[in-house]
Formats: structure tokens, sequence, C-alpha cells
């Protein structure tokens, strides 16, 4: 009796067939579910036209409510050229239509004040806007965009009289430098003059510890961090003191927000071994709304108070425990917020995560798969600003802006996991009408060229 028999090579190569079949259809299904947000969302919403602005000439047509004193702009990415540049376009728009006096930005306390010196004449004159800007902490911000921001605000002080002046600040406390440099220099003078020598010895071993917290490479554990904050708030008070001492010293409020930053400083970074993401993004989000309300008094002592705001749109959003959320609680509907968002992004970004101790960095590009960043390609200029409480209940818009869409969120420093992961590192599910008031789209945006 005969039997059909298999052979064992027919056998494995069957397996072997049906186990590439099943990885092509797996790996295509993949790539699939990866593209399917960005199929989805390339198609036309024909109402869009009635409620969307073109910003073919700039940002003079948009409108923001009178009674407003902080206006939030987000950036979708932090290294593409068309979010950098819309900082100035902005800013020029709010100080000539709204009476802005500032402009504050997602960078250290200690750049934001070796800007404003600079941008109100009180460098050295062979000092330059280039110089200044590629000596900033923040690498992402080493470009013209920046360069002719600051150029802007100088050239326009230089016209107006000193009450008038624009102000820079930066509210971000993740660096120490300049501020410290400035402070320490007065500290100096102040030792010169100051007749209490139980004052002079304070001083003198606070300028250690700011020596100390001026290394980036210093660690703090908790029982230094602790001793530390108690001598900086010594040399507050010995500040505060001896300010009739100073009177010709223009810093002392900055010098005594530069030991408020430092405070921040070391409560950030001692206990970061311990602290999870989310709770460290927290806690860095509320120092920056703490010094933006510094800021804020500031203005209204001097001006009617009104700042321009710039950071990523994770930031400057209106979620709880986030800054946006922090500065809405505060000030209400006095604080008005406008993100950004792409449909492709040709972004500029920190690849140093590849196994190499080099900075470096390249162009990688992604989609949002945000339907409402699509329509951008239907109007003039490919971009569009868009009045989220301006759409009307019960249009096609509204089902969108009012439910999760597909919003661009993309950070500083690349991995692979970006392409493998996007609804984690590339595109969030966001209701964009309860965490923005308003929104810019650009269809496709291009990377940012850091300065030579």
């Amino acid at each position: 009796m005969k039997r059909n028999c298999v052979a064992p090579c027919d056998r494995i190569m069957k397996c072997i067939s049906i186990f590439g079949v099943g990885l092509v259809m797996i790996i295509a299904l993949c790539i699939l579910a990866c593209y399917m947000p960005q199929i989805k969302a390339s198609r036309e919403i024909k109402d869009m036209k009635l409620y969307g602005l073109a910003l073919v000439d700039g940002m003079d047509s948009i409108e923001i409510p009178d009674h407003v004193k902080i206006v939030g702009l987000g950036e979708a990415t932090h290294g593409n050229l068309e979010f950098q540049d819309m900082k100035l376009e902005l800013l020029k728009m709010l100080v000539e239509k709204y009476d802005f006096s500032a402009f504050a930005m997602e960078i250290p306390n200690c750049d934001g004040m070796k800007i404003d010196h600079y941008i109100r004449g009180e460098m050295d004159d062979e000092m330059t806007a280039e110089m200044i800007i590629k000596d900033i902490s923040y690498p992402i911000y080493n470009t013209d965009s920046m360069v002719m921001l600051i150029e802007y605000m100088k050239e326009y002080n230089s016209n107006v009289k000193e009450e008038e002046q624009l102000r820079f600040y930066g509210f971000d406390m993740q660096g120490l430098g300049y501020d410290v440099e400035c402070l320490e220099n007065d500290l100096e003078k102040l030792l010169g003059i100051i007749p209490y020598e139980e004052d002079k010895k304070v001083i003198c071993d606070r300028m250690e510890d700011l020596e100390f917290l001026r290394n980036p490479n210093n660690s703090l554990d908790q029982e230094l961090a602790e001793e530390m904050i108690v001598n900086m708030k010594l040399l507050k008070e010995i500040l505060i003191k001896s300010e009739s001492l100073l009177a010709g010293i223009s810093y002392i409020e900055e010098h005594l927000h530069t030991l408020d930053v430092c405070i921040q400083y070391i409560k950030y970074y001692s206990g970061g071994d311990t602290r999870d993401y989310k709770e460290g993004f927290s806690m860095r989000d509320s120092f920056m709304a703490d010094n933006l309300e510094w800021m804020q008094t500031c203005e209204e002592e001097r001006s009617i108070g009104k700042i321009l705001i710039s950071a990523h749109n994770g930031h400057v959003n209106k979620k709880e425990n986030v800054f946006g959320g922090y500065i809405s609680e505060k000030y209400g509907e006095d604080y008005y917020t406008v993100g950004t968002g792409f449909f492709l992004s040709d972004d500029n970004i920190n690849d140093s995560r590849r196994l190499t101790v080099e900075y470096t960095r390249n162009n990688h590009r992604f989609c949002s798969g945000d339907v409402l960043a699509y329509q951008a390609k239907y109007f003039e200029g490919e971009r569009y600003y868009l009045e989220l409480d301006k759409v009307p209940k019960g249009s096609d818009i509204y089902s969108i802006i009012s439910k999760p869409n597909y919003m661009g969120y993309i950070g500083e420093g690349y991995s692979a996991d970006f392409y493998l992961y996007p609804e984690i590192y590339v595109r969030n599910k966001e209701v964009v009408a309860k965490i923005f008031d308003a929104m810019i789209y650009v269809y496709h945006v291009n990377p940012i060229k850091m300065l030579e």
C-alpha cells in the first residue's frame, strides 16, 4: 500500500512561506496603521474658508480681545522655521496695535536678562545680535529668526523714551549664568560699602554657593539643597535690607528674582533622580508660571503690562498642571493662547540620542494627521488663523474642534521611536477648543537653519 509522503524539506519550505506571508501582512498592516491618520485627514472641509483667516500679509488682520494682558504663542515643534518666524510677526502686531510692552520666552532667566540688557543698549557697542543669540543656552534658538527678533526690539527701543522701551524676559529655570554673574558683580560692590561685618560674611559665603550652582556638573543632594535654599533666602534678606545702599544699582529687582530662580533651580535638580517625568514637567511649569507672574508685575509697574509669551504648545495650552494652565487659573480671560499646528513637518531636531557624545542635528519628516492643519493647503500662503470660539455649533469644524483630534506635538531629542510610536512622540489627540483660544495652521513647515 502506497503512502503520500511530504518530504521534510517541502514541509519546511511551506512553513517558511506561510511565515513570510504572515510577516509581510503584519508589516503592511503596521505601515497602513501608521499612515492611516494621514490618509483620513487628507480631505477638504468645505466651510473652512468661512471661519479661517488667511495670513498672507502677516498677522495684522488678527484680532485680540482688548482686555487681554498675556498672549501665549505655542510652537508645535522647536525645529521649524515658520514657528520661529511667527514670534516676530505676532510681536510687531501686538506692539503696534495693542501696546504690548514685553516678550518672554521658554529660555533660561539668564539668557533673557542678557538679551534684555542688549536691546536696551546696556552692553558694549561691539556686541551684536548674532553674538548674543549664539551664546544662549538653548541651541534651538541659535537662528536667524531670533537674530531678527532682537534686532527689531533693539531698533524699536532706540527710537522711544526709556520708559516706553520693550523688555525681553526668559521664564525658564533650567540654567544659571549671566544672571548670577550680574548678581555677583553687584555683591562685590556691596561688600565695599555695607557696614555690617556679619552681613559681609554671609555675602562671601553665599557667593561660593552661587559659583557652585553656576557649574551644571555639580550635583545637589537633598541635604545640601535644603541648606542652599536657606542661604539664598538669607542673601535675599540682606539685599532687601541694603536696598538703600544700592540706590545706584539699577538691577536690584532683577537680583532678587535671580535668587528666586536659584531656589527653583535647586529644588528642581535636587530631586531629579526620584521624580517621574510628569511630576518634573509640572514642577518646571509651575516655576515658569511664578516667573511670568513676576514679569507681569514688573510690566504693570512700568507700563500697561501686556506680554507676549512663547513656548512649546505643550507648555502654553490651558490644561491643568502645565504652564498655560497655571497662567489661566491666575489671569482667567486675560490670558489668550494661540497654538500652532502643521500637517507635514521637516523638523530639524537634536539627533544626539544616537550612541555618540557629539551634539548633532538632522532633518526628519513627520505627519501630524491633523485634518485642521491639512486645510491650510487650500489657503493662500498655505497657512491660516482660526478663532475657535467663533466657530458655530453644528458646523463640520465645530464637530472636529470639540472632540479629540490629532495635533502635531514634537519635542527636542529624536529617536526611532518617533516612527514606531507616532501617537506618543509625534501626534497627540486633543480637544483643541478646550486648550487653545485660537490656532495658526501651516500645511508644510520647513527646518530651521542654525547660525554658522
